[in-house]
């Protein structure tokens, strides 16, 4: 398959949460991954992210890197700091450059972890600002993660505005995002007293996982999102 029809179908099956699809195309495709373009490794490393294969989504990157391919390099920070959870690396990159929204969403996601979130709320709201009106997912990811760091300063009402909006913005696909978005949408709403919501919200997460389970079935993380996103909404309903 050409590259560019290899990077077409890539980029369509990701989209549609087909990620086991995505890693058996690339490295059916590409024996020697060295011979693979930029964006079928990035395709393969955050493949491998979404299956909680965190090991071989950096090892992908790293390779990628010493290709020469310097987009890879923020796939590996945004691992380093996502998995290891440490905002320094985040922090190191933006204190350069904050173009990359995918770097500034990093930050957001490290911010919500630290001690002390909340002196982190003015340069994470810069950032989802800044990127307000782009359909990039990592700025659609950035409105998401706000919700969580307001969450964690234990503003629920704040959180709910950055998830609506963010619902919003992922349209019809993207179901792991929004499955996951309305599960933390229930939290909210139990935070605030309000049943009924919190059962319309972990009625719609329970939904959201069972689609993003079909499109990846061999995908064991999505599989207990799904078993667990439906007994809070069984034991909510009952």
């Amino acid at each position: 398959m050409e590259e560019d029809l290899l990077f077409k179908k890539t980029t369509e099956l990701y989209n549609a949460g087909k990620f086991g699809e995505v890693i058996e195309l690339v490295r059916g495709a590409y024996p020697d991954l060295t011979k693979a373009s930029s964006g079928n490794l990035e395709k393969l490393a955050w493949s491998h992210y979404r299956r909680n294969e965190f090991g071989l989504a950096r090892s992908v990157a790293i390779m990628g890197i010493s290709l020469g391919y310097e987009d890879l390099k923020s796939i590996q920070v945004q691992i380093d700091t996502y998995v290891n959870k440490d905002i320094k690396v985040a922090q190191d990159v933006l204190s350069e450059d904050e173009s990359d929204p995918r770097i500034c969403n990093a930050f957001i996601v490290a911010a919500r972890n630290e001690e002390n979130p909340k002196q982190y709320v003015t340069q994470a709201l810069k950032y989802v600002q800044k990127f307000k009106n782009s359909d990039n997912i990592s700025a659609i990811n950035m409105q998401n993660n706000m919700g969580h760091l307001y969450s964690a300063i234990d503003d629920p009402e704040a959180a709910l505005d950055c998830w609506n909006r963010a619902y919003k913005r992922y349209g019809n696909g993207n179901f792991h995002h929004r499955a996951a978005l309305q599960y933390w949408v229930y939290n909210a709403y139990m935070k605030l007293g309000d049943k009924d919501s919190a059962t319309l919200a972990a009625e719609l997460s329970y939904s959201l996982w069972q689609q993003a389970a079909e499109a990846d079935p061999s995908n064991e993380a999505f599989k207990k999102k799904m078993a667990n996103a439906k007994s809070i909404y069984e034991n909510l309903a009952t």
